[in-house]
């Protein structure tokens, strides 16, 4: 892990400090894995600053189930430890 050595406080401080560097609304965002955990909660945090956000996943019932939860959500069965499918993905050109 790359901040293995960083205290916790230290850490937060540094990630807090760019956030309040990037733009964080009116962004395409694209999430792999945005059906639960962290991704999830990604989602569904920004989608409200007025992002388009984009989830894949590899269940299409987790997908269907998140974007009942999260209707401006984008979603995309895609496995992206599947070449094909990292390929398919990079080649989307709309939603």
């Amino acid at each position: 892990m790359i901040f293995a050595n960083v205290n916790p406080p230290v850490l937060s401080n540094f990630v807090l400090s760019n956030l309040k560097k990037m733009e964080l609304s009116k962004n395409t965002i694209l999430i792999t894995g945005g059906t639960s955990g962290f991704g999830f909660e990604f989602a569904s945090r920004l989608i409200e600053p007025g992002n388009t956000v984009i989830i894949t996943g590899r269940n299409a019932g987790k997908l269907s189930e998140t974007r009942k939860i999260l209707p401006d959500v984008h979603t995309i069965q895609s496995d992206v430890s599947k070449m094909d499918n990292i390929s398919s993905l990079y080649n989307l050109q709309s939603l």
